[in-house]
């Protein structure tokens, strides 16, 4: 019985290990320069946030004729964090976005918006693009979230991955931030929820905010992309009662300083409720 655990617990580790070492970032090759096409900085890039739609967002920017752009998450700025990011690295990031004339290109990788050090590298080698930034309920977000990395990592979920989480909900700190190297002109703010609303007219409006033709008609536009796999994890009333407190201020200053938010669509932080409350929508 004790050989048996032992193996279980070994075969484990192992899985962990590999399925941690599939994770890590490796950066796809640099596309071969074709005759005649422009290269430099992105036109846009997508910063945030995980767990919000991008996926399905991206997919449908790809569709876009006018558009070139790299699958999603090339995540270019996790890969030497620590290094110095010199014009070499800032030249080898131009040559991921050639293009023609008449079309743009861009990238979309949503933990960006989480790294200090990706905004502030992402202004020197993009300073002019045109950021996305696609949002959701901060609590449901945490759910997604927590049920990604459960289904991705064997084992307890780490308190690393929990924080991590937490964190990323915390929208208008980011955005400050964001803003210290962009200007707010720079920063187009989507709404999940809007998109699941009014998909056709949110993506209209992307389009535009890009300088994509509006009337384009991406297909599969209800279909949905990179669903949440595994099962949810559970959560207690406490808990979410103390994220719910933890988010509140932040989202109502998000409205206050972003009027394209809707806060009424985040039931979760829309108004505060009674401490004692045991149950969360």
């Amino acid at each position: 019985m004790q050989l048996r655990s032992y193996l279980k617990d070994a075969t484990t580790i192992v899985k962990m290990y590999e399925r941690r070492k599939r994770r890590l970032v490796r950066l796809p090759p640099v596309p071969d320069p074709r005759p005649g096409a422009r290269i430099g900085p992105p036109d846009y890039v997508g910063i945030g946030v995980q767990k919000a739609g991008t996926t399905w967002w991206s997919h449908l920017l790809s569709q876009h004729p006018q558009n070139e752009s790299l699958p999603k998450e090339l995540r270019y700025f996790q890969v030497g964090w620590n290094a110095d990011f010199t014009d070499k690295e800032i030249d080898r990031y131009h040559r991921y976005f050639p293009r023609s004339s008449g079309t743009v290109a861009g990238e979309w990788t949503p933990n960006y918006i989480t790294q200090p050090w990706a905004i502030e590298r992402l202004k020197r080698a993009a300073p002019n693009a045109t950021l996305l930034v696609l949002l959701r309920d901060p609590l449901a977000r945490l759910r997604s979230g927590l049920r990604h990395y459960a289904f991705h990592i064997p084992g307890p979920l780490e308190m690393e991955y929990v924080y991590k989480n937490i964190d990323a909900g915390l929208y208008s700190r980011q955005l400050d931030y964001v803003q210290q190297h962009f200007s707010r002109e720079q920063i187009f703010l989507l709404q999940f929820e809007k998109c699941l609303s009014n998909p056709e007219g949110e993506i209209a409006r992307t389009y535009e905010r890009l300088g994509l033709d509006p009337d384009f008609r991406p297909n599969g536009i209800l279909d949905r992309v990179n669903e949440g796999r595994g099962t949810p994890v559970p959560l207690s009333g406490d808990f979410e009662l103390a994220m719910r407190e933890l988010y509140l201020p932040d989202a109502a200053r998000l409205a206050s300083e972003w009027p394209e938010i809707d806060l009424s669509l985040w039931p979760n932080v829309a108004s505060k409720q009674p401490r004692s409350e045991s149950r969360l929508r």
